[in-house]
């Protein structure tokens, strides 16, 4: 992706730019040798800037993911609590305990 190819960039600017600084330092210009080892060092900074924004990113995505997933559960608990209450409207318990006695009843007949 972009931001490897960048940081790869980087590396070999970071490796260009010590050595220019090191060549400016032994021929006596100090000064543009600071110059340049701090574009060096900003330049890596605004790299892990770039890189932990990026790290934000996606961890918001997975927050989103996350709580979208946690939605469908609750909205699926939702529509299977209405089913049930539902079926209690529909099965009494009179309904219920009548069934009971009913497999109960065919469980002995079987036995016999």
């Amino acid at each position: 992706d972009r931001l490897t190819k960048y940081r790869a960039k980087l590396a070999l600017d970071a490796t260009k730019l010590a050595s220019r600084a090191k060549t400016l330092h032994s021929n006596n210009d100090t000064k543009m040798a600071l110059q340049l080892l701090k574009l060096r060092k900003y330049k890596l900074h605004e790299a892990d800037r770039v890189e932990e924004q990026l790290l934000n990113v996606l961890r918001m995505v997975d927050k989103i993911s996350e709580k979208q997933n946690e939605n469908e559960v609750i909205s699926a608990m939702k529509r299977g609590k209405d089913a049930l209450e539902i079926l209690h409207k529909e099965v009494g318990i009179d309904d219920v305990l009548d069934l009971m006695d009913e497999v109960r009843d065919q469980s002995e007949v079987e036995r016999r």
